[in-house]
C-alpha cells in the first residue's frame, strides 16, 4: 500500500498561533486558565489543554475573579470581550488574525450602511462571533444555495443602501462561489467581501488533487472541525472509490468501514485539517504504516 500526503496540510498560522499562546501561559506557570469555547475544533487538542488543567468554558459567569479568560481561535462577540472588561478578567485573545479581519470588514461595512449577507453555519462559534459584531440583524445568513435563492428581495426602501456578503472562513470554497453566483443574480449591487482564508483554500486544492489519485482519502481531523469536514466532503466528489474518511484518533482507522476500505486500496491518500496537530498526524501515520 502506498501512503501519499497532501502537499499543504495540517495545522495552520491561526491555529498555531492560538496553540503557542495557551503553551506559553503554562510554560509560564499560570493558574486558572480558562478558554471560552474550545481554543480549536479538535478532541486531541482540547483533551491534552484539558489534562494540563485549562478549563473550558460557555459563558463568562462560569470564570471566577482574578483567572485568565482565553479567546478561542473562532473569536467572541462585542458582548463577550465587554462583560470580561466589567468584571475586570484578565484576557488573552486567540481569535485567529483573519477572522479578525472579518470581524473589522463587518463592523466597517455596517457603519457605511450596507446590507450584510453572512455565509455560514448557524451556532458555529466563527459565525457568532461575527454576527456579534454588528449592531444590528444582518439582512441574512446563509448555510447553502437554497437558502441563499429564498432570501427576500430588497424593499423599495432599501434600494438605496449597497449590500456585500462576507463568508466563514472555513467553508467550501466552490460552495461559496456557487452561493455567491446566485446572490448576485438576486441582487444587482452586492459586492462579495470575501472570507475563505488562504489556508482553507490551498488545503482544499491539495486534497482535490490528492483525492484523484487515490482509492481512499484520510483526513485527520475532529467531528467537529468545520474546515476538516470539508475536506473530506471535497475528497470524496473529486475521486477516491473506495471512499473518504475522517479519522479523529489513529484508531478510528480500526472502524470496520474504514478498515475495509484500506484493506481494497493499493494508494491511500493522507491530509490534515487545519486545526489537526503534527502529534495526532504522526500516530495515524505510524498506525496506518504498520499495517
Amino acid at each position: 500500500m502506498e501512503i501519499i500526503q497532501a502537499e499543504n496540510t495540517g495545522m495552520c498560522t491561526g491555529v498555531k498561533q492560538a496553540l503557542e499562546k495557551v503553551e506559553n501561559l503554562l510554560a509560564a506557570g499560570t493558574e486558572n486558565i480558562y478558554i471560552y469555547n474550545e481554543l480549536v475544533h479538535n478532541d486531541f487538542v482540547v483533551n491534552k489543554l484539558k489534562s494540563a488543567g485549562v478549563k473550558f468554558v460557555h459563558s463568562t459567569d462560569e470564570v471566577p475573579p482574578g483567572s485568565v479568560l482565553v479567546f478561542s481561535a473562532h473569536g467572541v462577540p462585542l458582548e463577550v470581550e465587554q462583560e470580561t472588561e466589567k468584571r475586570g478578567l484578565k484576557t488573552v485573545d486567540c481569535t485567529c488574525p483573519l477572522v479578525k479581519k472579518i470581524h473589522r470588514m463587518a463592523r466597517d461595512y455596517e457603519d457605511r450602511n450596507y446590507h450584510i449577507i453572512l455565509i455560514g453555519h448557524r451556532g458555529h462559534p466563527e459565525l457568532t462571533g461575527t454576527l456579534g459584531q454588528l449592531q444590528r440583524p444582518p439582512f441574512g445568513v446563509v448555510e447553502n444555495l437554497r437558502e441563499a435563492e429564498d432570501l427576500p428581495p430588497l424593499e423599495d426602501h432599501e434600494k438605496t443602501g449597497k449590500m456585500v456578503y462576507l463568508s466563514q472562513t472555513t467553508l467550501n470554497a466552490d460552495t461559496v462561489k456557487k452561493i455567491g453566483e446566485v446572490l448576485k443574480k438576486k441582487y444587482d449591487r452586492i459586492e462579495d467581501g470575501g472570507g475563505i482564508c488562504y489556508a482553507t483554500a490551498k488545503r482544499q486544492e491539495a486534497v482535490k488533487r490528492l483525492s484523484a489519485e487515490v482509492e481512499v482519502t484520510l483526513i485527520a481531523g475532529s467531528a467537529s472541525s468545520s474546515n476538516s469536514n470539508r475536506l473530506r466532503e471535497i475528497a470524496a466528489v473529486s475521486g477516491s472509490p473506495e471512499g473518504a474518511f475522517l479519522i479523529g484518533s489513529a484508531e478510528d482507522l480500526e472502524r470496520k468501514e474504514v478498515a475495509a476500505a484500506l484493506e481494497k486500496a493499493a494508494k491511500v491518500g493522507f491530509a490534515a485539517g487545519a486545526s489537526a496537530p503534527p502529534e495526532l498526524c504522526r500516530e495515524i501515520l505510524e498506525k496506518l504504516r504498520s499495517r
